[in-house]
């Protein structure tokens, strides 16, 4: 049976239904939204929520997913829907994955990783793009999603300007995609693309005034060229495709991923893959605990009366009682539950939260008194760099693909583009950059280094200090150190040479005599 065009564009890669659901559930995670929102719920907005609304399509009950009705709370056994309903609209979500996210990636882009060899053009662009301002953004994106591809792409040529000098500056520019966008693609034998096929869905009016209809663009990208189909509303039949080429010599995909040591060369895990389920068991465990408390807590009061046929409950004031028989002579008292469940459940949250930090790799803020050891400290904090380094690695790598990438765009030479290195940090310790800048000034005051070290060490403070540099400030900086530099060595000379010039006095009680004695003064005798 024949495969449609339609059908063939609406095809995905392997595992992209369980990918997306699962995508779905960190993204809640880390937003407290979705199946963790009790009865106030926020309706998405901004970054995050348009992530949200492109994720809304594959919210379905399986695999940790949950629909926009749904919760992540698990129902108990023989609890009826009533009773589940109302206790998901009292749950409460402690939300532990969004700051130890936060933790990281504020660490990661205090010291953004550094760049060398990069070409005047290239740089210039980074500057005149902002491109380095979203970075934060980025790094935030891969971590929680595990990955994002990042495409590059150049503006279409206005259709009456033949040459490049008529159009103007084309400059390439990046598009942060998700992974739902990146339908299906094809890998060769080096992990490169051989194609790959994009799709996104937005809503397009005729007129203003016109009904809006939502339409799917379909992008096949390859090596050398890009075809475009749309499909409108519920048609079939998709557009006519549009075909160009580009300047790219690759497909124009990058994939920003947190780790690059994974076989697949394309995707990778969530830094809160872990984190996100036990997040999601103590999200149960405070309900059921919250739960216990609401339904068992309050004390029932017991008491004898001489009723012939006691009623199973009464209202005593605002509490309940229970009446029992008169025969049995017993004293009012309260009947309560026994402590040790609630108990229990606590003892289970304090431990889940423990391992939530384990697996996160932040350090457990314990209760006073039982403050961790320094070497405990600092296991610790070597668990959380080594997590912040390995993420920090992979993105320096995707950032020198994507500017090698622009770089095509804008027809620099490949042999430039080759040179370029982007090199993450060793360690991410909050106070390194002080630790730094101190050792650094310190050297500066050392009198024997060389003019050249000289420079390099308050070029490096300079970049330490002001790291987002537009290139022309830059350059301006760099010649005025170096200005700076030489005209202090030549300061230092002039005062060496005119120390070297008081020569030491001789041994009369003056000092030497008078300064201005000439030669010519010295008396025949001395002759």
């Amino acid at each position: 049976m024949a495969v449609s065009v339609q059908q063939q564009l609406e095809a995905t890669r392997y595992g992209y239904d369980e990918e997306s659901i699962w995508l779905r559930f960190l993204l809640d995670a880390f937003t407290g939204g979705g199946g963790f929102q009790g009865r106030g719920r926020q309706a998405p907005a901004g970054f995050w929520g348009a992530i949200a609304d492109a994720y809304r399509v594959y919210a379905t009950l399986s695999r940790g997913g949950a629909t926009e009705g749904d919760s992540y709370l698990d129902q108990y056994n023989r609890e009826d829907q009533v009773k589940f309903d109302r206790r998901v609209k009292v749950s409460h979500y402690l939300n532990y994955v969004k700051p130890t996210t936060n933790l990281k990636i504020s660490y990661l882009v205090r010291k953004p990783h550094k760049r060398n060899n990069v070409p005047d053009a290239l740089a210039d662009w980074i500057a005149r793009t902002g491109y380095d301002k979203a970075f934060r953004r980025r790094a935030l994106v891969a971590a929680v999603l595990g990955w994002f591809p990042m495409l590059v792409d150049m503006p279409q040529r206005p259709e009456n300007a033949r040459t490049a000098a008529e159009s103007g500056r084309l400059d390439p520019y990046v598009v942060l995609s998700l992974p739902c966008h990146l339908r299906d693609y094809e890998l060769d034998d080096q992990g490169e693309f051989i194609w790959a096929k994009m799709a996104t869905r937005f809503t397009r009016k005729a007129t203003w005034d016109a009904e809006a209809v939502e339409v799917t663009r379909y992008t096949i990208w390859t090596r050398t060229d890009y075809t475009i189909l749309e499909v409108e509303g519920t048609q079939n039949t998709p557009s006519a495709p549009i075909r160009g080429t580009h300047p790219f010599k690759r497909v124009p995909i990058i994939s920003w991923r947190t780790d690059t040591s994974v076989e697949d060369h394309v995707r990778a895990d969530s830094i809160n893959a872990e984190v996100a389920p036990e997040c999601r068991r103590l999200f149960n465990l405070l309900s059921e605990l919250d739960e216990h408390l609401r339904s068992q807590v309050f004390a029932l009061l017991i008491y004898p009366t001489t009723s012939p046929t006691p009623t199973e409950s009464v209202e005593v004031g605002t509490e309940n009682g229970l009446q029992v028989s008169g025969e049995q002579k017993n004293l009012p008292f309260y009947l309560a539950p026994p402590a040790s469940v609630a108990a229990t459940i606590e003892a289970r949250i304090v431990a889940t939260i423990v391992e939530i930090y384990r697996l996160a790799r932040v350090e457990y803020d314990r209760p006073s008194g039982t403050e961790s050891s320094a070497q405990s400290k600092q296991q610790n904090f070597e668990q959380t760099n080594l997590a912040i380094v390995d993420l920090a690695t992979s993105l320096a790598q995707a950032d020198r693909e994507t500017l090698i990438v622009v770089g095509r765009g804008l027809n620099i030479d490949e042999a430039k583009l080759q040179e370029i290195e982007c090199v993450a940090h060793e360690s991410y310790a909050s106070e390194d950059l002080s630790i730094e800048l101190e050792q650094a000034i310190t050297a500066l005051t050392i009198r024997e280094l060389g003019k050249q070290v000289r420079v390099e060490l308050l070029l490096r403070l300079a970049q330490q200090l002001l790291p987002h540099l537009a290139p022309d400030t830059r350059k301006i900086i760099e010649q005025e150190i170096a200005d700076a530099v030489a005209r202090a060595e030549q300061e230092a000379e002039v005062a060496k040479a005119e120390q070297d010039e008081e020569k030491p006095g001789d041994d009369r009680p003056d000092g030497g005599g008078d300064d201005d004695e000439d030669e010519d003064d010295v008396p025949e005798a001395a002759e």
